[in-house]
C-alpha cells in the first residue's frame, strides 16, 4: 500500500511540480500509513528506485541513448545505462529516507 502510495503520489506531483515531491510524499506516507521504520524505508527506497530509474530509463530509451552516453563520459562512466543506475540509486536514497523519517515522527 504504501510503496504503491508514493510511487504514485510521488509521480502525479513530480509531473505537476517539482523533484523534491518524492521526499514530500514519502515523507507523508511514511508518517500516516501503518508500518515499522524498516518497511517504510524499503518500500519508499523501492518506489523511488523504480519511480525516478523508470523516468530515466524511458528518457534514455526514447532520445535513442544520445544523451546519456554523451553525459556519461562527464561522470568518467563508461555507458549511458550506468547514469540510469545512477538516477535510481538517487531515487532511492531519497524515497527511503523520506518515507523513513516519516515512520520516525510517529
Amino acid at each position: 500500500m504504501r510503496f504503491l502510495t508514493i510511487l504514485v503520489g510521488a509521480a502525479i506531483t513530480q509531473w505537476l511540480l517539482t523533484w523534491w515531491m518524492l521526499a514530500l510524499v514519502g515523507l507523508i506516507a511514511g508518517r500516516y500509513l501503518a508500518g515499522g521504520v524498516r518497511s517504510a524505508w524499503w518500500q519508499g527506497a523501492g518506489a523511488g528506485a523504480a519511480l525516478w530509474g523508470g523516468a530515466a530509463a524511458y528518457i534514455h530509451i526514447a532520445n535513442g541513448y544520445l544523451l546519456g552516453d554523451r553525459l556519461a563520459p562527464v561522470f568518467n562512466l563508461p555507458d549511458g545505462w550506468l547514469l540510469v543506475g545512477v538516477s535510481a540509486l538517487l531515487g532511492a536514497l531519497l524515497g527511503g529516507l523520506s518515507a523513513a523519517a516519516g515512520a520516525y515522527s510517529r
